[in-house]
């Protein structure tokens, strides 16, 4: 085994990942119980829309330069030149604090005006919806550049760094955000738990980075700015995919209450990522640094890959979606037909996933068409919750 293969292990930073994605979907699971019983759903609603929001700036300010981050960071040291691995880092690091800290004060600016379109003045106070956009910016400035350094650990091969700060960060963020909900805070606790969240993952990630892989200056921007701008439609095409379902049950039907049972039931079904995640994100770093070793070579990689899903993934989720469709019998609540079709949109992508790290990896355009997004609002307007998760089925 070559040393660049021991860097960069498939099997290993699949583990390393998985247990992350475990102890991050059982605090989500936690959390979201509790919060169905703390908050009300007009309450779950408005932390949905400021999720979706945070969501969204994060997709615009970040340019998509996390995963260009990765392969640059992969293919230098898969050359044996490190140096210009700290280089792509130092020059990335840059251009993410221009592009959020430019992202940070726009939005802060169009805060009054988002809260009168995502917020209803019957249910929220204008100051009140204002303050809680501002937070969610802020921690989503954050959150962009602990990311970051996330992303220059996988492209280094530091898979057990990149679990640390994740699994620091939900836990004590979805926690403290409880926490400060139960204490009278609600929604506004919530979103501070984020903001505390991010900027302590943020210090532990400056500390974990520090002087792990040396700089020779700064690496050019133009052939940085040039691989990342496909990824970044990509980025957007998907956050509407993900998001796209939720704004649009919100801005035909109106009522924050049902869009907070809708937002709850997409994340109940996202625990199925725990099993492809892991393998798509440590595949990313191996193909980048083995992206000179010719065909072959990366032909090994995937397939591996696609083994790993096809043991772990299929199995389980298709067994998840076979007992949400025993929703069809009196046994079950009808509820349990939007999980079943909810949980096939993601069960649709899970094979698409190391392909499309394949194509990223070899500096080509990946090509994530958003269609049907075009027509999602019918099927919402004329049957509510229900049709949110065929919109959402349809897209994928």
């Amino acid at each position: 085994m070559t040393e660049v293969s021991k860097t960069y292990n498939v099997p290993r930073g699949t583990a390393y990942l998985t247990s992350q994605q475990v102890i991050i979907y059982i605090t989500y699971f936690l959390f979201y119980v509790i919060i169905a019983r703390i908050l009300s759903k007009v309450e779950i609603g408005q932390v949905g829309l400021l999720a979706g929001a945070q969501a969204v700036f994060s997709a615009v300010t970040q340019l998509a330069l996390q995963p260009t981050a990765t392969r640059y960071i992969a293919s230098s040291i898969g050359i044996g030149k490190p140096t210009i691995a700290g280089s792509v880092a130092k020059s990335i690091l840059r251009l993410t604090l221009f592009t959020a800290g430019i992202g940070i004060v726009a939005s802060i600016l169009l805060s009054p005006l988002l809260a009168g379109v995502l917020f209803k003045a019957t249910e929220v106070g204008s100051e009140e919806a204002l303050f809680y956009l501002i937070i969610t910016f802020v921690s989503g400035f954050v959150l962009d550049l602990a990311t970051l350094y996330g992303a220059f650990f996988l492209g280094a091969g530091m898979y057990a760094e990149a679990v640390y700060q994740n699994v620091l960060y939900v836990p004590l963020s979805r926690g403290l955000g409880l926490v400060l909900a139960l204490a009278g805070l609600s929604v506004l606790g919530i979103t501070l738990g984020w903001a505390i969240g991010a900027v302590v993952m943020l210090l532990l990630s400056i500390y974990l980075w520090k002087g792990k892989i040396p700089a020779a200056g700064l690496h050019p921007l133009k052939p940085l700015i040039a691989f990342t701008l496909p990824l970044f439609v990509s980025s957007l095409i998907i956050t509407m995919q993900q998001w796209g379902d939720i704004a649009i049950l919100q801005a035909l039907l109106g009522q924050t209450g049902t869009t907070g049972g809708y937002y709850l039931i997409v994340q109940s079904v996202g625990f199925l990522s725990v099993l492809w995640m892991p393998v798509s994100s440590a595949l990313y770093p191996t193909l980048s640094a083995h992206s000179l070793g010719g065909r072959q070579a990366l032909s090994e990689k995937v397939n591996l890959a696609l083994r790993l899903i096809n043991l772990a993934v299929l199995p389980l989720g298709t067994g998840y979606r076979a007992g949400c469709r025993g929703g069809d019998s009196d046994r079950f609540p009808p509820s349990c037909r939007k999980d079943a079709l909810t949980s096939e949109g993601y069960l649709g992508s899970n094979h698409s996933r190391p392909c499309i790290r394949c194509v990223s990896s070899k500096n080509s355009r990946t090509d994530r068409r958003g269609a049907g997004k075009g027509a999602a609002g019918s099927d919402d307007r004329h049957f509510g919750v229900m049709g949110a998760s065929l919109d959402r089925q349809r897209i994928t």
